[in-house]
């Protein structure tokens, strides 16, 4: 989660996800504050055992393995070390736990605020060794709660992203796998209701997502079931490119929402764009150093052409090519542009339908 991000289209990033194996130490952490614990009571590894051996043991058991299955760890740890005269494998064993504890805490307490949104019967499961076994994409909860309250920004400038002036902030969430692996009423609860709120309607949230499809359904679940309308201000973003778009852009405009964006991620060839009930194509996505993708500069100019026609805002986030990326007054002077939907700067306006205001 970040309040200020390098990316041009937008003012900050939320994830709405969160996977524990990005949260959990890595191996190499973990070794680090077991030698040094070990060291600090005069331990050393016997021969013929070396670090290399201790890191083979957390990466067979996984990221989370330490965590988990802790007397099985230590067990394991305390064995590939000596025991030097005056110590025995317990002050050896605690040691070495309160080591791995610490490198665990950001884990444990992310663990812990999951378990308490949504555990039933939380109150019986205090103990850490109790807590679940989380192993795949999960929802973050309360990310998008805190997002609802940083500063509004509408009627502020933007020195260094101008095309944003007095807009609201454009807040972009990665959703991850949410919509294909979480409740539904996990989402509604964690997204919808933050987004509703008084305080997120303050903001435009962009819904970055790789299952289109999935968002679609989940659009109808929500109004159907839910009785509860898409908000205004959610706009769903998928990621498209030279070879998908005919095949993607259909389950985006499934959405029920009033604004759709597209981001292309790879442009190789030109071709014909059906950019019906589309509203802003971003061309390039996060700035990600290192990580190009290429785009033809011939087949950009005519994606822009096309969007000019169908009165589509345009905007290019970079050009794929680092000698070009740092300064947009590097690229040619067709391919400077940086539009954003009218619809934006109109939201919140008196005459904008405000979803639950």
């Amino acid at each position: 989660m970040s309040v200020h991000v390098l990316c041009f289209h937008c003012d900050s990033t939320v994830n709405l996800t969160v996977h524990p194996f990005n949260i959990a130490p890595t191996a190499w952490r973990l070794s680090f504050a077991i030698n040094n614990a070990a060291a600090s009571l005069g331990c050393h590894f016997m021969p013929p055992f070396e670090d290399r051996d201790l890191d083979s043991l957390i990466e067979k058991m996984g990221p989370l393995g330490p965590y988990h299955y802790r007397a099985t760890f230590l067990e394991a740890v305390v064995g590939l070390f000596g025991s030097p005269s005056g110590l025995s494998s317990e002050q050896i064993a605690g040691k070495i736990a309160q080591a791995v504890a610490r490198e665990f805490k950001p884990y444990a307490k992310f663990v812990n605020r999951w378990a308490a949104k949504n555990m039933v019967g939380y109150r019986n499961c205090r103990h850490p060794a109790q807590l679940p076994k989380l192993e795949k994409f999960v929802l973050d909860p309360g990310t998008l709660d805190s997002a609802t309250r940083w500063d509004n920004l509408r009627g502020q400038c933007r020195p260094h992203k101008p095309w944003l002036n007095k807009l609201p902030r454009l807040i972009a969430i990665n959703s991850g796998s949410a919509f294909e692996s979480c409740e539904r009423n996990q989402i509604a609860r964690e997204l919808i209701d933050a987004v509703g709120s008084p305080g997120g309607r303050r903001h435009i949230w962009l819904l970055r997502t790789d299952t289109p499809d999935c968002v679609a359904a989940f659009s109808e679940w929500l109004e159907y079931d839910r009785q509860a309308a898409w908000p205004n201000n959610l706009v769903p973003v998928i990621k498209v490119d030279s070879n998908n778009a005919d095949r993607e852009l259909p389950k985006l405009r499934k959405i029920k929402s009033p604004v759709r964006a597209v981001y292309v991620d790879s442009l190789r060839f030109k071709k014909s764009w059906d950019l019906q009930g589309i509203d802003w194509v971003i061309l390039g996505t996060e700035n990600v150093r290192h990580r190009w993708k290429h785009y033809d500069l011939e087949s950009a100019y005519d994606l822009s052409e096309q969007c000019r026609k169908a009165q589509v805002a345009f905007f290019v986030e970079h050009l794929g090519l680092p000698s070009l990326e740092c300064s947009s007054h590097a690229w040619p002077s067709e391919m400077r542009i940086r539009q954003i939907p009218a619809w934006f700067r109109q939201y919140g306006m008196k005459n904008t339908a405000l979803v639950g205001a």
